[in-house]
Parts: structure tokens; sequence; C-alpha cells
């Protein structure tokens, strides 16, 4: 298969949601083991878009519910991307766990900050 066949059928099988977080539209993809105790929250590189981690999604989804995000656009700082990341994985899991990406150091420790 192909890499655009991929990531096609990645987000074909895992469409994302849509919740609205103080009043900002913000899309997310939850999938994984539904029954798992933990969910991980990837928090995405510069582009903002889940589908960057559709590979180890993949290998991650049979063990853990996973958690990953469009970044809206209207977001006006770091601050207010943490408060909103937060609100949404503490909406969808009573243990969210961060995956810290070493890209993403900021984001994950300004999110552990408002959900620790």
């Amino acid at each position: 298969m192909s890499f655009e066949k991929d990531i096609e059928e990645f987000e074909n099988t895992r469409p994302c949601k849509e919740t609205i977080v103080d009043g900002i539209t913000f899309s997310y993809m939850l999938c994984g083991n539904e029954n798992s105790d933990k969910t991980l929250v990837y928090l995405v590189g510069g582009t903002g878009l889940p589908v960057i981690w559709f590979n180890h999604v993949k290998a991650m989804e049979k063990d853990y519910r996973i958690l990953t995000m469009n970044y809206p656009l209207q977001i006006k700082d770091l601050e207010e991307l943490a408060d909103m990341i937060a609100k949404l994985a503490l909406s969808e899991s009573q243990k969210p766990c961060i995956h810290r990406c070493f890209s993403r150091w900021i984001h994950s420790s300004a999110y552990s900050k408002k959900a620790p």
C-alpha cells in the first residue's frame, strides 16, 4: 500500500470528532482500546494535525485509548492551548497521560501544569 493510501485508510477508520471548548470548535480523534484504564494524549508536531501520528497510533491503540487533536487556528497562545487540551482530555478520560514528544515539550509542560 502507498503512503497516501495508508493515511487515507487511517483517517477513514478513525474519523475526527468535534466539540466546543471555551467557544472554539476543537477537532479531535479518539480511538483505540475502550477498555484501557489509560488514555494517551498525543500532542502533535508543528503541523497540528493528528495524522502525523498514524503509525504510532496504530501500534499503540490495541493496548491504550488514544486522544489527539487538531490545534484550532483561533488559539491565541500556549496558555490557552494548554487549557483547551486539559479540558478536552479530562472530558474524554479519567486518567489522561500526556505523550511527551521532544518537539512538543513546551506544550506538554504547559498542559501538565493544567492537568497534572
